[in-house]
């Protein structure tokens, strides 16, 4: 390999490296349509499988978690979590409100 090839290689190996994404992108949207007392189904339906699931004695705790940085782009992060038990929506966390500065599309 020539040496323009070789920089070239080694240039877009460090621009892949230094990208990350975690979790799975999620709407702000999506996620203040949930509503306390829906069930697991219509609550899966509207933002997909959590991220995580933190499991006590009587209660489901559901996050949706997403991270990504990249070279050429700003860091972005969001999380949305709700509180199930018997199968429903008990509480949730994490939409902010349509207009507010964390409010994103």
């Amino acid at each position: 390999m020539t040496k323009p090839g070789k920089l070239t290689c080694l240039t877009v190996l460090v621009i892949l490296a230094s990208c990350a994404t975690n979790g799975r992108d999620f709407s702000f949207d999506d996620a203040r349509r949930i509503r306390v007392g829906m069930t697991e189904s219509e609550v899966l339906a509207i933002m997909g499988s959590p991220t995580n699931k933190s499991v006590s004695l009587d209660s489901e705790l559901w996050m949706w978690i997403y991270v990504s940085v990249g070279p050429f782009s700003p860091p972005d992060s969001k999380s949305f979590a709700v509180n199930m038990e018997n199968g429903g929506v008990v509480f949730i966390n994490g939409a902010p409100a349509t207009g507010s500065a964390n409010a994103q599309p």
